[in-house]
């Protein structure tokens, strides 16, 4: 009997996820393990393998399309098998709970209240929103895709049939200027809107200002050389941004206010410190979380961090870490980069940018090697003087380094 694969439920919160990418096509052959397709939430990506072995008969959304938890994504089966789409308010008889993903039950209510109110499956969701935003009833469509299903060409092709979508007589279309420019439209991608909507509310809600400072890198420096010639597998991979993490994580004990959520009502304090690391992605920026970074020696908070770094860029972070930070940091000294306004992840009340190191000359002429930092705090929650001393603090234990990680 044929066989619906349906889209898994991803996390607790998530209610839909991005079909990225098809790894299959209608006609072919899969075994369980086989990848069928990718999905993008907000805070990562998943590949979904088959669980069974058959046919691939059908492909029923297109790469692009907002895919519902519980939505039917495509169906397998043997080789000329009849299937129909499901109807009504239950879930469709021999469906598949995709491998590759811990999905949550389904049972038959909750699978009927999380699909939208549609006749039946014969439109795809891409379709339905090229419907909507053309402004044309998609059952003027004449159906092309699997089993009689309307998909986003379909729309298209009525729209230009319909009076809105008559093209205008070739000798009345204006001539395109040779000296026009080439561009491409970009959609964005699911996390891209995130990040956008994230940055608009913390510049929009809170009372950011940044204080920059810089310290002598000369023991910095001296002991980042000395973890890479140590030869020691704990120590070589150190980098300079780990000591600062290190650095970082310690000052913050020692000033709480810092480390903090801000609410309308009150101010959460932390005993621990659950450090952000900003992380650059194909797919965007991410934060994971190192929790309780100020119980790790510096060698575990350098692994903890390397290793949640590679799962982001790789697309294998567990979405559960990446929330749940007290205090963030970002760094962009590997881009030359002498100081920068970052951007606060609320409700956190501060984050650390790192910047690089450059030449500076002392009063007596001689010259150091001096590092950048940038701390933008939330105003409504620190003052300046302190978030000031916090500054102090942490540039003299950074010039100090080498004994702070004796601690």
């Amino acid at each position: 009997m044929a066989s619906f694969v349906l889209l898994p439920q991803i996390g607790v919160s998530e209610e839909s996820a991005l079909l990225t990418q098809w790894h299959v096509s209608t006609g072919d052959a899969v075994t369980a393990g086989r990848l069928l397709f990718t999905l993008e939430t907000d805070k990562s990506t998943f590949d979904i393998e088959a669980e069974t072995d058959g046919v691939v008969l059908a492909l029923l959304c297109d790469e692009g399309d907002e895919v519902e938890v519980a939505d039917p994504v495509c169906v397998i089966g043997q080789p000329g098998e009849s299937w129909t789409l499901p109807e009504g308010e239950k879930k469709p008889a021999g469906y598949i709970k995709p491998a590759g993903v811990k999905a949550a039950p389904l049972d038959f209510v909750s699978y009927a209240s999380a699909l939208p109110a549609i006749k039946a499956r014969g439109i795809s969701p891409r379709a339905r929103r090229t419907a909507e935003r053309m402004g044309i009833d998609p059952g003027s469509a004449t159906p092309t895709g699997p089993e009689g299903r309307i998909i986003e060409r379909d729309v298209r092709a009525a729209y230009r049939q319909s009076d809105n979508g008559i093209p205008m007589p070739a000798e009345q279309s204006p001539a395109v200027p040779k000296n026009r420019s080439q561009y491409r439209d970009i959609p964005h991608s699911k996390i891209r809107k995130v990040i956008a909507a994230n940055m608009h509310d913390s510049l929009a809600n809170l009372a950011q200002l940044t204080h920059h400072h810089s310290f002598d890198a000369t023991a910095l420096l001296s002991l980042r050389k000395r973890c890479k010639e140590s030869g020691s597998e704990f120590l070589e991979n150190i980098t300079i941004g780990d000591l600062v993490s290190y650095a970082t994580v310690y000052t913050l004990l020692r000033h709480p206010q810092l480390n903090a959520l801000y609410y309308d009502d009150y101010q959460r304090v932390f005993e621990h410190v659950h450090l952000g690391i900003a992380v650059d992605t194909q797919r965007g920026l991410m934060v994971p979380t190192i929790r309780n970074a100020d119980l790790l020696s510096v060698s575990e908070l350098s692994s903890r961090i390397r290793q949640a770094a590679e799962d982001c860029r790789g697309g294998a972070v567990d979405p559960s870490l990446l929330k749940g930070g007290t205090f963030t940091l970002s760094n962009l000294g590997s881009f030359g980069v002498e100081m920068f306004t970052p951007v606060i992840n609320p409700p956190q009340v501060g984050i650390l940018g790192v910047c690089c190191v450059t030449a500076r000359i002392k009063t007596d002429g001689s010259v150091y090697p001096a590092m950048g930092l940038s701390l933008t705090y939330d105003h409504r929650a620190v003052d300046g003087a302190p978030a000031s001393r916090f500054m102090q603090e942490l540039c003299k234990n950074l010039e100090g380094v080498d004994l702070l990680c004796l601690i």
